[in-house]
């Protein structure tokens, strides 16, 4: 059983006045380096989450853990490992599970691989191990389309289109089977572009976006580039950079909402507090015949290096965003906060969310139910107790 406890909250917005329960959780048999919850993802019934747990740190080829809701508490379900596992594959680097939670894929980077586990009731049972061309840090981003029918991965080191240029893989399940089908590149890439950083798909797989860290002419700007296709080809359709703000890295993390019409990004560097630097910044985007920045949000008690944006999650409904602010340093160096927005005509700020137990890294890895029901967010840091998924509840 994972350990259990109280966790007080913050800052909450009218409609969290008054929250019911909240709750940190980790993984059984912990130690102390783990990186649990060094990503999250959620199944659309909000009561199954997907848990990477890398390691990356201690000699381990990583874990994944499945945690259920019932009520208010969340309880370990199930542990998910590589069957050809070794050292320092940071297995759950990357983790991304179906709406139905019954699909499930995890990147291993160091090893170039992703892993595809399928449930049945409480098990997880690995299905197939995808491998990558090479040392190319193949699993770095996983997607899978919430129908569980199609996925993309992220090549962010791959030299095909310049040194470390980066691209993605797409591919399709027939007959229980993973089927490469296409390659992606981002128009203009170069050296160190690095695309396929992070990456969304959405309900039906026919859209997706992934980020590159880097524009080769303004090497920490980044771009999210968008993609439409039909299950079998995917053609580029928009390039988002903000505003153009350089010095950036616009897309440091991505998310799309299931329809494949909104979506979120970071940008960890954004600098436009005058007189502060790396700030961070998250952009929203909607589509309505084409992609379209809809506002650039900020946290609003801004300080250097908070790193706002590592992390940011949209609701299912477009209505809610969370973004994590890891290195923020309200209640001491580098401690961490998560921001809550709303949209009501335009995106405000709502809610600042922090841990007094977290040790580092709250908000490095963040999701949010639809409607805003809660949020999860995790604290992967390398001190004891290795990381710890904190619950509010609205």
């Amino acid at each position: 059983m994972p350990i259990v406890f109280a966790q007080p909250v913050g800052q909450f917005p009218p409609s969290w006045t008054s929250p019911t329960e909240t709750q940190g959780f980790r993984n059984t048999g912990q130690d102390s380096r783990d990186q649990f919850g060094f990503r999250l993802d959620v199944t659309s019934d909000n009561n199954r989450i997907l848990v990477g747990t890398p390691d990356a740190w201690n000699g381990q080829p990583g874990l994944a853990h499945t945690f259920t809701r019932s009520g208010d508490v969340w309880t370990q379900e199930d542990e998910l490992t590589a069957s050809d596992g070794s050292g320092n594959d940071g297995f759950g680097g990357a983790v991304s599970i179906s709406n139905d939670g019954t699909k499930a894929i995890v990147g291993a980077h160091d090893a170039d691989k992703v892993y595809y586990f399928t449930r049945s009731g409480s098990v997880w049972t690995e299905q197939q191990i995808i491998t990558g061309p090479g040392d190319n840090n193949f699993g770095y981003s996983v997607a899978i389309s919430g129908d569980g029918n199609y996925m993309v991965i992220g090549e962010p080191l791959d030299d095909t289109g310049g040194f470390n240029a980066g691209r993605v893989h797409l591919y399709a399940l027939v007959a229980g089977t993973w089927v490469f089908r296409q390659i992606k590149y981002m128009t203009g890439d170069g050296n160190n572009s690095n695309f396929g950083w992070s990456c969304s798909m959405s309900d039906d797989g026919f859209r997706f976006v992934a980020s590159a860290q880097n524009d080769p002419a303004n090497s920490q700007n980044g771009f999210a580039v968008v993609f439409h296709g039909n299950g079998t080809t995917w053609s580029e359709n928009a390039k988002l950079n903000g505003y153009g703000e350089s010095h950036t890295k616009h897309g440091f993390f991505v998310h799309m909402t299931g329809d494949g019409l909104n979506l979120v990004y970071g940008g960890i560097l954004n600098d436009v507090h005058v007189g502060l630097q790396n700030v961070g910044a998250a952009y929203i985007y909607n589509y309505s015949g084409s992609w379209n920045l809809v506002q650039r949000i900020r946290a609003g008690d801004p300080q250097s290096d908070d790193d706002f944006g590592s992390c940011v999650w949209m609701s299912e409904d477009a209505q809610w965003v969370v973004a994590g602010a890891p290195r923020e340093d309200t209640g001491g160096s580098g401690k961490g906060s998560a921001y809550v927005f709303k949209l009501d005509g335009t995106w405000s700020q709502v809610a600042k969310i922090q841990s007094t137990t977290a040790t580092s890294f709250f908000g490095g890895a963040v999701i949010m139910s639809e409607g805003g029901e809660f949020i999860l967010s995790a604290s992967h840091s390398d001190a004891a107790p290795g990381g710890t998924v904190f619950y509010f509840k609205g």
